[in-house]
């Protein structure tokens, strides 16, 4: 289960803390004190993507999240980690993942009385088309499975030589969605997703999600037993600065500093344009 947090600006590249002030990206790292394991950053700026994962909290590796939030930027995800039962701490299972310049973050575990979805035989990812995938992580396989069909949307429509448009992740997401479901009706496929062109948020679980008594002890263990009845809720907000730019963010709940933003609807993805900053609500259903 993780935390995760998407940001654009318009105008002139501005950082993070100068566009957002402390409160939202204090609060946001302080979250690493239940999502231990590890955290990580996908940005663009100036059309150019880069990416930083870690198997460090954010808490311990400030140096570096101090550093990545005050550099001048377009846009970024942003993700800390607590990881899915049984699953490894492994570099490679860190998020943001990449594939094409395209980045993607996901809260949530995809399991269920069976157990998690990295413990079903080859053949069931034979059958998801990600035979050639050796990854042990739930998320991995959702962003894998999302970005094998991205890409084969983009070469139906002969478009993969440009960012994908967000009719296209909108598309993605939700045959993606709708077939890991069939078997994990109960998952979250909470996720944030960066392109060249777009900011994405994706609010997809089920009807009445329920935590986990794990995830529920440890909040109460750190005194945050107040911050879980709304843990798979995502909340946005876009602030207009002086100079007529203006911009977005996207944020997991569980802290003051997202309170009194808008509420983003279960099954909708959220498309911010790196041109202006405004957002778009979709349906992720057909």
């Amino acid at each position: 289960m993780c935390r995760l947090l998407a940001y654009v600006h318009s105008g002139s590249a501005l950082s993070m803390r100068e566009a957002l002030g402390d409160l939202v990206l204090d609060e946001f790292q302080k979250l690493a004190v239940v999502h231990q394991d590890g955290w990580g950053i996908v940005r663009t700026s100036s059309n150019s993507l880069s990416s930083y994962v870690s198997t460090s909290p954010a808490s311990s590796d400030g140096t570096m999240f101090k550093a990545l939030t005050v550099q001048p930027i377009d846009s970024a995800i942003l993700h800390e980690r607590w990881a899915s039962p049984g699953i490894g701490l492994l570099l490679e299972n860190q998020q943001p993942f990449v594939s094409k310049r395209v980045g993607f973050a996901h809260n949530g575990t995809i399991g269920n009385e069976g157990g998690n979805i990295v413990e079903r035989p080859t053949s069931y990812r034979e059958s998801l088309g990600l035979d050639h995938s050796t990854t042990m992580s739930d998320s991995r396989i959702y962003a894998d499975l999302f970005f094998l069909r991205l890409s084969a949307l983009q070469q139906s429509r002969r478009s993969q030589d440009r960012p994908p448009s967000a009719d296209e992740v909108r598309q993605a997401l939700g045959v993606t969605i709708a077939q890991l479901r069939h078997d994990y009706p109960d998952a979250s496929f909470n996720s944030v997703i960066e392109t060249a062109d777009f900011t994405f948020a994706v609010r997809a679980h089920a009807a009445e999600p329920e935590c986990s008594e794990r995830l529920r002890r440890r909040y109460a263990e750190v005194g945050w037993a107040n911050r879980i009845d709304d843990y798979y809720e995502l909340a946005y907000k876009t602030f207009a600065h002086p100079d007529g730019s203006a911009t977005s963010v996207v944020s997991s709940s569980g802290y003051s500093a997202s309170d009194r933003w808008a509420k983003l609807a279960n099954n909708t993805l959220l498309a911010i344009s790196h041109r202006d900053s405004a957002a778009e609500i979709l349906s992720l259903e057909a």
